[in-house]
């Protein structure tokens, strides 16, 4: 049985060129003119750099299962009665919120880069110590606590060099984020599902121009310290959650 508490002894995954490409996109659902649909696409993108990674690993089950790491979890009846405030509040605060996401665009789109990269890495750390194991009975809860870990984890995390470093990433090929807007459109156009179609090839040099940018950026001494004190803080809150 995988020791929970020893992940930090793990060697850490590198950023492949796929969980990057996908991170972008990530974050260009930031762009898209729409209410509810940038929030909807940004999970669809979300469980798709889940269920690449559970397919790498060896586990067959449903991305589905482990909902968690991609989305807020609740039930229907739960969730609907929550949502429905949230959804109207949304929708009068649209216009406002979309404004103020164009003012700050480059700080939002670093923020949402930073959180695809780090969750994307969490979830593969976790795959290569054995967590999420195939045939439990306990994904959801397991899913769950890694969640809640990763978000505690990220809430304690300056990572201002990181950040720095990504944002001038993103500086220097913004023509890459368009195209990562438009790829995100051309992919979910149809069916907003982490199964809709490759990524679209009309689009992948541009994107690919930005990916070496932020893999650069990754790469720096500064930038590669906070990415693993990010991983030792993920650590102990998620032994902390699973022994409370």
């Amino acid at each position: 049985m995988p020791d929970p508490t020893a992940l930090a002894r793990t060697e850490s995954p590198t950023f492949d060129r796929s969980l990057v490409l996908s991170a972008l996109l990530f974050a260009a659902c930031r762009f898209v003119p729409l209410p509810f649909a940038d929030d909807l696409l940004r999970s669809a993108v979300g469980r798709m750099i889940v269920s690449r990674l559970l397919d790498q690993h060896g586990r067959t089950y449903s991305s589905s299962r482990v909902s968690s790491l991609y989305s807020e979890p609740g039930g229907c009846f739960g969730g609907c009665l929550v949502a429905l405030p949230r959804f109207l509040a949304k929708l009068v605060l649209f216009p406002i919120r979309k404004i103020l996401s164009w003012l700050f665009a480059l700080r939002g789109v670093t923020r949402d880069l930073v959180t695809a990269l780090l969750l994307g890495r969490t979830v593969e750390r976790c795959l290569v110590r054995g967590l999420l194991p195939e045939g439990s009975d306990e994904l959801a809860l397991e899913s769950r606590h890694i969640r809640l870990a990763f978000d505690g984890a990220l809430e304690k995390s300056e990572l201002g060099l990181s950040k720095a470093a990504l944002t001038l990433a993103l500086t220097r090929s913004k023509q890459s984020l368009g195209a990562a807007g438009r790829a995100v459109g051309a992919m979910f156009q149809k069916k907003p599902d982490a199964a809709a179609g490759e990524f679209p090839e009309s689009e992948r040099e541009l994107v690919n121009q930005g990916a070496d940018q932020v893999e650069s950026a990754l790469r720096e001494p500064g930038v590669e310290k906070e990415i693993a004190d990010f991983d030792q803080r993920f650590d102990a809150e998620l032994e902390r959650l699973r022994g409370a």
